[in-house]
């Protein structure tokens, strides 16, 4: 596998896809990645027509799989689907930091 490696980072001056192969218009279009050999497993597509995500679990069209994503306040270590607003972690990022106030005022390095 050839590498493209930026010492810098990437502005795009589109609003196209930076992966044509993330958006796709329609199911034969999304089928058409794996016939022409572009998919790969683990490829996340948004359908256009049906608005929804499909991720492909394996090798062939049959394993296509739809998903959805969303966008939660709070989230469960133990959940297959891990999902966070900005909200949580937020709520998150304060919860830390009160805490290594805490610790500083107990430790006497205030």
């Amino acid at each position: 596998m050839n590498k493209f490696n930026l010492p810098y980072g990437l502005h795009i001056a589109s609003n196209d896809p930076v992966d044509s192969r993330l958006v796709c218009a329609d199911e034969k279009s999304r089928y058409a990645l794996v016939e022409s050999g572009r998919a790969y497993m683990g490829l996340m597509v948004f359908q256009l027509d049906s608005k929804e995500y499909f991720k492909l679990m394996g090798s062939t069209n049959a394993d296509w799989v739809n998903f959805e994503i969303s966008l939660t306040d709070s989230f469960s270590e133990d959940s297959s689907l891990i999902a966070a607003s900005a909200k949580a972690m937020k709520m998150l990022y304060e919860k830390v930091t009160r805490l290594e106030s805490r610790i500083t005022q107990i430790e006497g390095n205030t």
